[in-house]
């Protein structure tokens, strides 16, 4: 008996020892600095982890593919900025997925100058029929993954074209 709770107790402090070691604070979270979108509303909600555009009688922009951007496809878009938590140091081991896609650590980090930085700018489609965008980040390989979500506020409009 006294081996089992040994045993337990080895195993619990163990477990509390490296779930807090992984255990990261949210990022902060911003419109990004070209306020990609328009002039929309923005809330972050902390507690759902989830940025709000728009609102009622809102319009978000449209934008014509841009490749130098990364835009293939044109078409509606909103713009978020994502800051790294301070103890993320290794910004090549993530990995990040917007709405299921993958994208590499090496492949998100903004780059300033020669150096990367802590942090992502996104700036996914949106439309009538797709209003809300789940975001997976794994900050640094080995990290748990947290997730965060865009959200088009009700009564937004979309614009159709930007000719």
């Amino acid at each position: 008996m006294k081996r089992v709770l040994i045993s337990c107790f080895i195993f619990v402090c163990l477990f509390a020892i490296t779930a807090c070691q992984h255990d990261l604070p949210y990022s902060q979270v911003s419109r990004d600095s070209e306020m990609t979108g328009g002039s929309l509303s923005f809330v972050y909600d902390n507690e759902s982890h989830t940025a709000f555009f728009g609102g009622e009688g809102e319009i978000v922009q449209f934008y014509h593919a841009d490749i130098a951007k990364g835009w293939k496809e044109e078409g509606c878009r909103v713009g978020v900025m994502l800051t790294a938590p301070s103890q993320v140091d290794d910004f090549e081991s993530g990995s990040l997925w917007v709405d299921g896609e993958k994208i590499q650590g090496g492949e998100f980090y903004q780059t300033v100058g020669e150096n990367k930085v802590g942090r992502v700018v996104l700036t996914p489609l949106v439309s009538e029929e797709k209003r809300e965008i789940e975001i997976k980040v794994e900050w640094s390989d080995g990290i748990p993954e947290q997730v965060y979500k865009i959200q088009i506020k009700d009564g937004t409009q979309f614009m159709k074209t930007n000719s």
